[in-house]
C-alpha cells in the first residue's frame, strides 16, 4: 500500500482512500500532498469535484484506495473544468524527525485555521468531534480552543495526539463554524 500512497503523491493523481472498514460506503477523495509512515495529508475534493480543504488520516487505518476507476476520473474532470486550485497546507515537506500530524497543527494555530478533530474509543464504541482553534501542540498533546456549532467559545479541550483518528482543515463544516465565530465575536 504504501508503494502506491508514495506514487500517488508524486504523480499529484485523484486517488480514494477508505479507511473506515465498518462504513464502506465512506471513503475520502483528492490529491496527496504528503506522507509519512504515521500519516497523510490529502487535498480533499467533493464529489463535485470542489475543493474541499485538507484532512489528515492515520496510515494505519488505510485499507483500500482507488486509482483511475471512472468515479475518480470523473472527480479529475469536474475538478479541472471548474478551474479549482488547492493550496499546499504546510509550507515545506515534513522531515523524517517529524511528526506530519504536529506539524499541520502547528500551521493551524500559524494560520489561525479553525480544525476538526475526530478521537474514538473503540473500547466503548464512541466517536467524539471537537471543532476549534488549535492554542498549542506538543509531541504528545494538542489543547484547543473549542467552538460551538453556532461560533460560541466553548472551552479548552487536551487531548492524546494518539487518540486522534482524524483532523480536518477548511472544509465546508470547519469554513462554516470559522464564519459563525467571526460573526459572533465581531459585535
Amino acid at each position: 500500500m504504501w508503494d502506491i500512497l508514495v506514487k500517488a503523491t508524486e504523480s499529484n493523481e485523484m486517488i480514494s482512500i477508505y479507511t473506515d472498514i465498518s462504513d464502506q460506503e465512506h471513503f475520502n477523495a483528492g490529491f496527496l500532498e504528503q506522507i509519512t509512515e504515521e500519516y497523510f495529508l490529502m487535498k480533499h475534493v467533493t464529489a463535485e469535484g470542489i475543493v474541499d480543504g485538507h484532512i489528515v488520516r492515520r496510515l494505519a487505518d488505510v485499507y483500500r484506495v482507488d486509482q483511475h476507476s471512472q468515479y475518480e476520473q470523473k472527480l479529475e474532470t469536474l475538478y479541472k473544468i471548474q478551474n479549482q486550485q488547492h493550496y499546499d497546507l504546510l509550507l515545506s515537506p515534513v522531515t523524517e524527525d517529524e511528526n506530519l500530524l504536529v506539524e499541520v497543527l502547528k500551521t493551524a494555530i500559524i494560520a489561525e485555521r479553525l480544525v476538526s478533530i475526530k478521537i474514538s474509543d473503540e473500547q466503548r464504541e464512541s466517536t467524539d468531534f471537537i471543532y476549534g482553534f488549535v492554542t498549542s501542540v506538543t509531541d504528545d498533546i494538542v489543547t484547543i480552543a473549542k467552538v460551538s456549532n453556532y461560533g460560541e467559545k466553548d472551552g479548552t479541550v487536551t487531548i492524546f495526539l494518539r487518540d486522534i483518528e482524524a483532523v480536518d482543515c477548511d472544509r465546508l463544516d470547519e469554513i462554516t463554524i470559522k464564519l459563525m465565530y467571526q460573526h459572533v465575536h465581531r459585535r
